[in-house]
């Protein structure tokens, strides 16, 4: 993971802080600097979650800080209830009317899945300055 193979500057002005887990540390910080590579980027992490719905309506959710860029974004689902029965699901970006699933405010999920079934998850949201440069 180039995170803890490079030397990388967090803008995260709380002293004493370590690396621990890179999820943690990423959710309090929104930019990052490559030493290395010299190149800046920005990241987001954070939870949330998504019910299905008998429309089957997109649900919208907007990024504490607008990036520069448009971000990837990485979905992982939480699966919590393991004692449970296993309801099967899909998680995937979904394109409104009007524009694509992603910008630089927020991301637009859909969920295929039983009516009622909610899924959390976690999504990681990233741009790094100069990745569409070859």
């Amino acid at each position: 993971m180039v995170y803890a193979q490079h030397k990388i500057r967090s803008s995260d002005p709380r002293p004493g802080r370590g690396w621990g887990d890179a999820i943690n540390l990423l959710a309090y910080c929104s930019q990052l600097r490559d030493d290395l590579h010299g190149v800046n980027g920005e990241v987001e992490a954070g939870k949330g979650q998504i019910t299905r719905y008998a429309n089957g309506q997109r649900t919208r959710f907007t990024f504490k800080k607008p990036f520069a860029r448009t971000p990837n974004v990485q979905i992982t689902p939480i699966l919590s209830n393991r004692s449970g029965a296993f309801q099967s699901f899909y998680l995937y970006l979904l394109n409104p009317t009007e524009g694509p699933p992603v910008n630089e405010t927020r991301f637009y999920l859909g969920i295929f899945s039983s009516v009622g079934n909610t899924v959390q998850f976690s999504y990681f949201a990233n741009d790094v300055d100069g990745e569409d440069e070859d």
